[in-house]
Order: C-alpha cells, then sequence, then structure tokens
C-alpha cells in the first residue's frame, strides 16, 4: 500500500502551486495581475489557476457552456501573457456552476427561496490556501482533503474538479477544513482556535473542550497521517484565545498563518518556529497610551502561544521547537488590519533556506510605518537561521485590508520530498 503524508509548510522544493482568479468580469484581469509576481519568483513551479463562472440559464447548452469556458481560459491567458510573455507554467481549469435556485425553478416553476442562496451565485474567492488540505502519496499524487462543511459554497465543488480534470485523489470529511488554520511539520499538524472552535460548534457542543480536543485530535491523526496533532487553545487562558480570535483593538487573526510560520529545524535539530510580533518603533508615529497598550497586550497572547510550544518534548525528551520572532505590521489605514510577513511561503532544501514574504509598499502619503527598518530587522532575524528573505512582487495591500496576503492566496499542491519514490 502507498504511503500518504501532509505537504510539508517549509520542506521540500515547491513543484505545483494552486491559485484562484475571481471571475467577476469587472475584476479577472486586474485579478491576474495580482499574481504576476508570484510566477516570476516560482519560475520552474507548475501552477493550478483555478476559476468557476455561475450559469444562471438552466436551459443553457453544453455546447454554449463549454464555449464560455474555453473563452475564459483564453481571457485569462490573455491576461498573462499580456503582462508577461514569458509565463508559461500554469494550466488553466475552469468548471461552471450551475445556479441551483434557478435549476430548481426550471424544473419546479412554483418553487420559491426563502433563503438567501446569495453564495450559490458566487464564484470561489481567491483564498487558495482555504479550499482544502494537502497530502501527497510516495509517488507525489496529491491528496485533497476536502471538508462536507464550507463556509463559501462554490467551494464546495472545487476538490472534486480538479480531481476530476487532474487525477488527483480526495479524502472527504466531516470535519470543517481551512488549510490557512493547519500547519504542517515533521510527522505532525498544528491545528488554528479558528478551526478548532468552528468544530467544536458543529461535532462537539454536548462536550467540554478538552474531550472534544481528544476526539478531534485522534480523528486528524488518522487523516492526515501523521503521529502528533497539537491544538494548545483549550489550555490557554480564555483571555488570550479570545484576544486573538477578536483581535481586542486591532482586527482578530482569522487563521494561525497570519502570525505564526514553520521553517523547519534548527541547527541544534529543533523546529524553528517565527511568531509575530508588534513593535512601535517600526512606526514613524508617537502612540498614544492606550495603544502601547493593545500592542502589548498582543505580543504577550502570541507569547503565550510560544511559550506552550516551547513545553513540547520530542522523542528523545528535548525540546521540539525554538521559537523566534519576526515583525509583524498593524494595517492602521484598514481597521487595523495585518501586514503579515508570516503568511508567506517557506521552502527548504538540501541547498536552499528561502521565505517568500510579500512586498508591502506604502499605501499613499498617510502610511506611517517604516518599510526599510522593517525590512532589515526582518533579514537580520532571519540570518542567524540561514534563511534568506525573499520579497514577492504583488498587490499585498490589497489582500491585508481583506485579512490574508500570499499564504492565503495560493497553496502548495506538491513539494519534492525525500518520502517520494525517484
Amino acid at each position: 500500500m502507498k504511503s500518504i503524508f501532509p505537504v510539508s509548510s517549509a520542506v521540500g522544493a515547491i513543484e505545483k502551486i494552486l491559485i484562484v482568479v475571481n471571475m467577476d468580469p469587472d475584476l479577472m484581469q486586474e485579478g491576474i495581475s495580482k499574481y504576476a509576481g508570484v510566477f516570476k519568483q516560482f519560475p520552474n513551479v507548475e501552477f493550478i489557476v483555478f476559476g468557476n463562472f455561475v450559469v444562471s440559464d438552466p436551459y443553457c447548452s453544453v455546447h454554449e457552456i463549454e464555449q464560455k469556458c474555453e473563452s475564459i481560459k483564453q481571457e485569462i491567458l490573455d491576461g498573462f501573457q499580456n503582462y508577461d510573455p514569458e509565463v508559461h507554467n500554469f494550466i488553466i481549469h475552469i468548471s461552471p456552476i450551475l445556479e441551483r435556485c434557478n435549476y430548481i425553478q426550471s424544473i419546479q416553476p412554483s418553487y420559491k427561496c426563502h433563503k438567501k442562496c446569495d453564495h450559490f451565485s458566487k464564484p470561489p474567492e481567491e483564498w487558495a490556501q482555504d479550499i482544502f488540505s494537502v497530502l501527497n502519496t510516495d509517488e507525489g499524487i496529491p491528496v485533497l482533503v476536502d471538508s462536507y462543511y464550507k463556509l463559501n459554497l462554490p467551494d464546495q465543488f472545487a476538490a472534486e474538479q480538479l480531481s476530476n480534470e487532474l487525477g488527483y485523489l480526495i479524502k472527504s470529511t466531516k470535519y470543517y477544513i481551512a488549510g490557512g488554520d493547519i500547519l504542517t511539520g515533521d510527522d505532525y499538524i498544528i491545528v488554528g482556535f479558528n478551526m478548532f472552535s468552528r468544530n467544536k460548534r458543529l461535532h462537539g457542543r454536548q462536550i467540554d473542550e478538552f474531550a472534544f480536543r481528544d476526539r478531534f485530535c485522534k480523528d486528524l491523526k488518522a487523516l492526515y497521517h501523521v503521529s502528533e496533532v497539537y491544538c494548545p487553545w483549550p489550555e490557554l487562558p480564555k483571555g488570550v484565545v479570545e484576544l486573538l480570535s477578536n483581535g481586542g483593538s486591532f482586527s482578530g487573526f482569522i487563521h494561525i498563518d497570519l502570525f505564526m510560520t514553520l521553517a523547519r529545524t534548527t541547527d541544534t535539530g529543533e523546529e524553528l518556529m517565527l511568531l509575530g510580533r508588534v513593535d512601535p518603533k517600526h512606526y514613524d508615529k508617537d502612540f498614544h497610551a492606550s495603544d502601547l497598550e493593545a500592542m502589548a497586550n498582543l505580543n504577550k497572547a502570541i507569547d503565550k502561544v510560544g511559550e506552550w510550544f516551547s513545553t513540547i518534548k520530542n522523542r528523545n525528551g528535548q525540546s521540539l521547537f525554538r521559537v523566534d520572532h519576526i515583525p509583524l505590521l498593524i494595517y492602521w489605514s484598514e481597521q487595523n488590519m495585518y501586514k503579515s510577513f508570516n503568511n508567506s511561503i517557506v521552502e527548504i532544501t538540501d541547498n536552499d533556506r528561502n521565505i517568500y514574504v510579500p512586498n508591502y509598499d506604502p499605501d499613499g502619503p498617510n502610511d506611517i510605518i517604516k518599510y526599510d527598518d522593517v525590512n532589515n530587522e526582518l533579514d537580520r532575524q532571519l540570518k542567524p537561521y540561514k534563511i534568506k528573505r525573499i520579497p514577492v512582487i504583488g498587490d499585498f495591500n490589497y489582500w491585508a485590508s481583506r485579512a490574508g496576503s500570499l499564504h492565503c492566496v495560493t497553496k502548495v499542491l506538491k513539494r519534492k520530498t525525500t518520502k517520494q519514490s525517484d
């Protein structure tokens, strides 16, 4: 029987990346340009460009739908080539979605929808990370872990469509899955508080958090083929989880990939965990005492998470994780969202240790962030671990304003690792 293992958050040369293009005609060309820097930084990676369009007419013929698919594919292709003629490393997959209510009304004219079915008339959003999570077989075939429960209903069809088109495998689960709330190391995964709490509401309302966590983690070990699942949230003070999820004076973290990054082993054999830290010196502003207190409280909450992971031991009784910090920026002009460097792509191989980080630009004349100072500090913090910062150019202010960034809008589908057969 072939072995199955989760795609690492850090280790192995990246071979395939998924991105999702918004099919809104007013946004499609603009959306395509946002990915140009990603393509440039990964010239040897095959990109899977995925999108859906909504078929509102239930009587639309198969031929008309196929023509529409090809038309959209050509429009996307033209968009990429107009921006950079050298970009060729992608497969475009476009699928139709039949609008549910229109279809029902076509076979039952008296049907009236009494629910808000807006989700069925919208394409998947750009958050490629969260549609499903990914395992690989030892032959390098992606296995898509697909949830029955989706926040964005058109995402429900993504795994099936990609599997059918590209020959991928699927594992289904009753649990709510959010790729940005799962980080994968060597034979373990880390589950974020959003994914834990949402599954607790779905599948564990009648039991306490600790009992549900035991069951949840046991099931995830089998689902992801790992020995350990780390889910610290029931053990942390309630105020810590509340602050991380609600944000206090700032925006809450939707997923842990906004403030947590795995970067593989250090020279001492520990797993390197990089946590975000807010620092007033990164801004050209004299803050009020209340703002300074809010930043300090956010750092304390993140530190509590780091302290919990610092207590984890490996099989030899040594610390499994080494916790360090990198800058985390408050996006003051956008509802106190974050410009996160943790929301990055890590690629650790025998020859290279790279972290591809979003390159944030000044957001107008009132932007108070000292970008040069921040980038220099990030380089200094990564240097002891021999990790090279590689900035990815793109409109990351746009994605940051929507509570995401580089990691959120990409999904590594395949890495070359020693676990794969040659």
